[in-house]
């Protein structure tokens, strides 16, 4: 629409999604950035005319006042839909319509940009019934949110990442699918105590990944072919409740690592057939005192080691079921003051339970091996 737009490129080191680029954009939080980069042409409010006390999006918007906002087309290379910081209570209903970007525009639909940093000052945003596609920056974005939903939304062909939360906090991400992003959801800078429930996360690069983002509930997800991890939480994601999830033929498992200091539960999930190892915990403890705990877990036939740990203490890994993976059944390293107990450990191509020299303080009881 003869908007200015930013270029954002969103190549990766090969470690992880992308930062710099990120950042860059991110950190400037001004609302003329994402009127450029949504190609906004024009102003919608609750002056627009409403029908049945919905509101229409016909184009490019900038959502100025609460209310009930509904697609009434598909918007196709012509930009996107922000809602301005402090505009509470407003929900954007696709009605089943596709926004696509077709590489030309920055967000499919951004929340409460120009608020970061500083405490979260748009409540309670609603997107759902939308497939969002073809935006270089995120599908959709909730910066300095607080609370809201995302419901029936599908997110693909995002070349860096489909949802994307920047010091976000508490959504409920649900019936969504994540199918051929870079990145399927990425959260930092605090985007903590989200839930998320009965959502396909298939065939991205990186499935789920979140850095700094603590009391995230993942429960009854399905994450399959994701190229390199399906779910890794990072750097103090702490608190994190991961509960009954498939996880099948992703690059590698659940990684959980680089400092997380507070408990965490990973209970009652399928790993089966990923190339890697099925539960990576990577540099974990909990500080001052208590337990992680790995619970009723079932792990087959992944490539590695079924539970790996790496300078991993203050575990308790019980009544799991871990058969048929190429690698050990239970792997310590450089580990120390876990409790090993009433696991089933069988047909593992490595040792039943391998503790290196360099772990010290273990119990390692009452397993089926």
């Amino acid at each position: 629409m003869g908007a200015e737009r930013r270029t954002v490129t969103s190549e990766s080191d090969g470690n992880g999604p992308s930062e710099v680029s990120r950042r860059a954009v991110l950190r400037s939080g001004a609302v003329v950035t994402a009127v450029a980069g949504l190609g906004l042409s024009g102003v919608v409010g609750t002056a627009a005319a409403k029908k049945n006390g919905r509101i229409p999006i016909d184009g490019p918007t900038r959502i100025t006042e609460p209310g009930y906002y509904v697609l009434t087309r598909d918007i196709v290379g012509e930009g996107g839909v922000v809602v301005e910081p402090e505009v509470d209570d407003v929900t954007i209903d696709g009605q089943g319509y596709t926004i696509d970007g077709q590489g030309q525009y920055q967000w499919g639909i951004i929340v409460g940009i120009g608020g970061y940093p500083g405490p979260a000052n748009t409540v309670n945003p609603v997107v759902k019934d939308v497939t969002l596609t073809g935006f270089t920056i995120a599908g959709l974005e909730f910066e300095n949110t607080n609370g809201g939903a995302i419901r029936n939304v599908t997110f693909t062909e995002n070349p860096n990442w489909g949802l994307s939360f920047l010091d976000g906090r508490g959504a409920t991400i649900e019936k969504c699918t994540f199918s051929n992003n870079d990145t399927g959801v990425f959260g930092t800078e605090g985007s903590g105590g989200h839930v998320f429930t009965n959502n396909e996360i298939e065939g991205n690069r990186w499935g789920i990944w979140l850095d700094e983002s603590p009391g995230v509930v993942f429960k009854n997800n399905r994450f399959e072919k994701n190229e390199r991890y399906e779910l890794n939480a990072s750097s103090f994601s702490d608190d994190a409740q991961i509960i009954n999830n498939l996880f099948y033929r992703n690059g590698t498992g659940l990684n959980i690592g680089d400092y997380h200091s507070s408990p965490n539960l990973v209970r009652g999930n399928r790993f089966v057939e990923n190339d890697g190892h099925g539960i990576t915990i990577d540099e974990s403890f909990v500080f001052p005192s208590g337990f992680s705990l790995i619970e009723k877990n079932k792990l087959f036939r992944n490539g590695g080691d079924g539970i790996n740990m790496f300078a991993a203490d203050d575990w308790v890994i019980t009544k799991n079921v871990i058969r048929n993976n190429g690698g050990d059944g239970i792997e310590l390293q450089n580990s120390d003051d876990n409790v090993v107990r009433k696991n089933v450990i069988k047909r593992n191509g490595g040792q039943p339970i391998e503790i290196d020299a360099d772990s010290t303080g273990n119990v390692v009881e009452d397993n089926r091996t």
